[in-house]
């Protein structure tokens, strides 16, 4: 067996992600909507797919796949997620850069109600 201690070392690896890794997925209110930053490390651009469902009391679902396979460490990479939104979608873009993919959420009428709150 090669000695791979011999000829790699580590030293101080580190990286910061805005989510856990077993969470893999992060979410912002931007712009009156909503972006999702999603894990898609070692999955293709061109090996995705996003689509949007119909479901249950009015909510749709953001339906995320992916897999690709790598002749190297013949293995597959797979990055598969649903996420239910429980408001009426007006649009949904998504991008792939750097292994994370952005989806852009628009939604038909503001995120937040507009409700006036009064403190007495």
């Amino acid at each position: 067996m090669f000695p791979f201690g011999d000829l790699l070392g580590f030293s101080g690896y580190t990286f910061h992600r805005p989510f856990y890794e077993r969470q893999g997925y992060s979410v912002v209110e931007k712009d009156h909507g909503l972006v999702i930053l999603f894990n898609a490390l070692g999955v293709c651009k061109e090996d995705i797919q996003l689509d949007v469902k119909s479901a249950s009391n009015n909510r749709q679902i953001i339906s995320v796949r992916g897999k690709t396979h790598d002749e190297d460490f013949a293995d597959d990479f797979e990055a598969k997620i649903d996420f239910i939104v429980a408001k009426q979608m007006k649009s949904v873009e998504w991008d792939v850069q750097n292994g994370f993919m952005k989806i852009f959420i628009s939604f038909e009428e503001d995120i937040k109600p507009s409700v006036q709150i009064v403190r007495r």
